[in-house]
């Protein structure tokens, strides 16, 4: 693959951008003048009073279930016990062989310990031998030893791909106009990388509606922030063994559907390419988002340090089970408990994870620690040599599930809410409120209390869940 890297780090003296106070959002004051005296909606959370005597905060897990159908019945000592064991902080997804299907288990503490294999500072991977994946700041075969970034902020970026055809520009500039003004003036020490196709080196066409002369598409992008874009021009291609195969016959993914193949190359950039391109190696953290994304509200919390506080190896926002059996996921399952049993190991909890899962591409941060330890790295290669992503569109939302159910306790995940609902693709409105979604969302993240302060409906009008005092209605209206 080539590639033209420029500088991974900030350039000297970035400043941060100036920030937008209630006086920049009077106009909102108008709309929200009416829902003043509306009571906020009512959220379907479970009330940790209604726990029976005795439990008290050993129900770790257990005492932020949200009981989205059923009843309090659900919830016998003997079920809370099993999902503390087994799923001590994220969700626990519906289907499969849970004895509850229908819970969802929220984390509900900030105090987050690691394998005691690791010395409680990292997680122990799966394999023939142990592998410790120390959290931020620790380092050492057992995770002991203190590292210097304990001392310095993670060096994090957020990451796009821009590849192919040219549509996807006008979304990609939308995209960073909005995370900029969302997350980045207000945490401006982050870089954003850009992996991209040749054809965007060059200027838009004559006609187009963004050509300015003779800057390129690259330029124009830049000017949507004031952060400094590595770009980096890439080039995927398929796996060398199958290049004369699909030469001869080109995937689509069917039999999930009729992708065209830079899709299909984009599953494979992101569960296998990236995590091993030199332009992200001195990274800490990546966070992945679409290039058809737009953050409309505020993210009050810094992204990153959400990471390094709940020591998690994937951060994700949307969980999804849909049964779409044809895209892979069967045979992405089985060939993970086949590599498993060729190593002499088993899975993390693989068997507790519904056929279906996936945790949507969209939206994904990395801690590149354990994306590019050597036992993470090998099942990469393994499942790259299958070629699922091509033959059957195994996305890289697939990859993430398999990957970490494979190899680490579900106790490092990291589900993040609150910051939605987010428009697709400039128009397609997905998420819904910034509430429990049917089984897919959790309505509040514990290490960011601040983004629970708002309720949102599905076009992004938002007003204070608790109207006291000041009121600031924290959205964007970019052009």
């Amino acid at each position: 693959m080539a590639a033209e890297v420029s500088s991974a780090n900030p350039p000297p003296g970035r400043r941060k951008a100036p920030r937008r106070g209630c006086l920049g959002r009077l106009a909102s004051l108008v709309a929200l003048l009416a829902l003043v005296c509306h009571a906020p909606p009512a959220v379907r959370a479970f009330d940790r009073s209604q726990l029976r005597e005795g439990w008290g905060d050993k129900a770790i897990g257990c005492a932020n279930i949200g009981i989205l159908q059923g009843d309090m019945d659900d919830l016998d000592d003997e079920s809370c016990a099993e999902y503390v064991r087994l799923m001590a902080r994220p969700f626990l997804p519906r289907g499969g062989e849970t004895r509850h299907p229908r819970l969802i288990a929220h984390q509900n503490s900030t105090h987050i310990e690691g394998d005691p294999e690791c010395n409680g500072r990292g997680w122990l991977l799966g394999g023939a031998q142990g592998w410790c994946s120390c959290f931020y700041g620790a380092e050492g075969d057992t995770c002991a030893g203190t590292s210097d970034k304990a001392s310095r902020r993670p060096r994090a970026a957020i990451t796009y791909l821009l590849y192919g055809t040219e549509t996807y520009f006008d979304a990609l500039e939308a995209s960073i106009r909005h995370i900029t003004a969302s997350f980045l003036n207000e945490f401006p020490y982050y870089d954003i990388v850009v992996f991209h196709s040749s054809n965007f080196a060059a200027p838009p066409p004559p006609g187009h509606w963004r050509r300015d002369g003779e800057s390129s598409y690259l330029e124009l992008l830049q000017e949507a922030t004031f952060v400094k874009i590595n770009f980096v021009e890439i080039t995927i291609d398929y796996r060398e063994e199958f290049r004369e195969q699909f030469s001869q016959y080109v995937p689509t993914g069917m039999p999930c559907g009729n992708y065209s193949v830079n899709y299909l190359h984009m599953g494979r950039f992101f569960q296998y390419l990236m995590f091993r391109h030199p332009a992200v190696a001195e990274y800490d953290y990546l966070w992945r988002l679409d290039a058809d994304i737009e953050t409309r509200l505020g993210i009050p919390c810094d992204v990153f340090d959400i990471m390094v506080r709940s020591h998690a190896v994937l951060g994700y926002y949307y969980y999804s089970d849909y049964d779409h059996h044809n895209c892979g996921l069967y045979e992405g399952r089985n060939a993970t408990y086949k590599y498993a049993r060729e190593h002499g190991f088993s899975p993390n909890h693989l068997d507790i994870l519904p056929p279906q899962s996936a945790y949507m591409g969209f939206w994904g941060v990395f801690d590149m620690a354990f994306w590019r330890s050597p036992p993470v790295m090998a099942f990469s290669d393994y499942i790259d040599s299958t070629a699922l992503a091509y033959t059957n569109r195994l996305g890289e939302q697939a990859y993430y599930a398999l990957c970490t159910a494979l190899l680490v306790s579900p106790a490092a995940l990291h589900q993040y809410a609150g910051v939605g609902p987010f428009l697709h693709r400039g128009k397609e409105i997905i998420m819904g409120k910034r509430e429990i979604n049917n089984f897919n969302l959790i309505r509040d993240d514990v290490f960011c209390p601040e983004a629970s302060e708002w309720d949102c409906n599905e076009i992004f009008e938002c007003t204070e869940r608790a109207l006291q005092g000041r009121v600031c209605v924290p959205f964007f209206f970019l052009a």
